[in-house]
């Protein structure tokens, strides 16, 4: 599969009605992406699949996620807590600008719940002079919804520009990075399958310099 470095994001607008259709509108398809397993070339694909799409409006950066799912399987109660561990996850990566070590980390649980993490510095957080409760000490305010299907669930997010600290966006935008990702678990499977939409050399979602370019038109 041809590596996608490059991804499309327009302006859109509306909520997503129907998660039946690819894409779901309001998302274009040349912004969308199969989740897999780059890093494994054995099992490139993962047992179930999942597709990513991204836009932007006013508010805020938008993605959308479908994922297939025949065991719907999450142990999380409340926002915050450590969802990747707790069951089945999308993570939503963004790095804005590259002349910046920051970048984000947004988690949902498929019963809606969140987990917001600001991370200054890769090396720092990697190397513990950033705690994860200093990561964790942030709020995206993101405006989310969950959606439960027949052997799938999906999700719909909008990230406001204020949680990058733009006031408000304007055209151009350059160097934006960003990935989505997945944790999918089964009562039989020892370990929760890993996928994403970035070409990972490494199963290591926290290699930005893997991620998708946004190009904003």
């Amino acid at each position: 599969m041809e590596k996608k470095k490059v991804v499309l994001c327009q302006k859109i607008s509306g909520p997503v009605k129907d998660f039946s259709v690819k894409p779901p509108a309001p998302f274009p398809e040349e912004s969308e992406l199969p989740l897999i397993r780059f890093w494994d070339k054995e099992n490139y694909l993962p047992r179930e699949n999942g597709f990513a799409w991204t836009g932007y409006d006013e508010e805020g950066l938008r993605f959308a996620a479908f994922l297939e799912d025949s065991e719907i399987i999450t142990k999380v109660t409340s926002d915050n807590q450590k969802i990747w561990m707790l069951g089945d996850t999308v993570e939503f990566f963004i790095k804005p600008g590259p002349r910046q070590t920051v970048y984000y980390e947004i988690h949902i649980s498929p019963n809606g719940h969140i987990m917001d993490l600001r991370i200054p510095s890769r090396e720092k957080f990697r190397n513990k002079k950033v705690s994860w409760e200093d990561v964790l000490n942030f709020n995206s305010h993101s405006r989310y919804k969950t959606f439960i299907l027949k052997e799938a669930w999906a999700v719909e997010i909008t990230i406001p520009w204020s949680s990058f600290g733009l006031e408000k966006f304007s055209l151009p935008q350059t160097g934006w990075r960003f990935a989505v990702c997945r944790y999918n678990y089964s009562s039989a499977w020892t370990e929760p399958e890993l996928s994403s939409t970035a070409h990972f050399p490494k199963a290591d979602f926290h290699r930005y310099e893997d991620y998708h370019q946004l190009l904003f038109i």
